[in-house]
């Protein structure tokens, strides 16, 4: 009889370190940053995924019509490229550029950039 009470104060002493380690706290809600990840700007570098054509040509075009006008380019900081060379892609002068026009002449600039380095490599 004398062992029980000496176990009884003793499992009271333990009581609230357990409850201590049983607390985890609650998960973050989506798209806010969790504790066990570093701030943003806490000096440690973050990956960000690369955007697709897709993607930034959704951002950049506000009117979401499938047309993006100079105006919008430039106004888009994911379509820079695309400002630069308006003119160039908008090659039947529109006014405007959809996503396959851009597909068009970033697959003809890169077949230009092979042709040119294989050129180059042969001479």
């Amino acid at each position: 009889m004398r062992l029980a009470p000496s176990l009884l104060a003793l499992s009271l002493l333990a009581l609230p370190a357990a409850a201590q380690t049983a607390q985890t706290p609650p998960p973050a809600p989506p798209g806010t940053a969790s504790a066990a990840a570093p701030a943003q700007g806490a000096g440690t570098a973050q990956r960000h995924r690369r955007l697709s054509l897709a993607d930034r040509f959704e951002m950049a075009n506000t009117t979401h019509d499938g047309r993006l006008t100079l105006d919008q380019a430039k106004a888009s900081k994911v379509m820079r490229v695309v400002a630069k060379n308006f003119d160039v892609i908008d090659a039947t002068h529109k006014g405007y550029v959809t996503e396959d026009d851009i597909r068009s002449w970033y697959k003809a600039r890169r077949a230009a950039r092979h042709n040119s380095a294989e050129a180059s490599a042969k001479s």
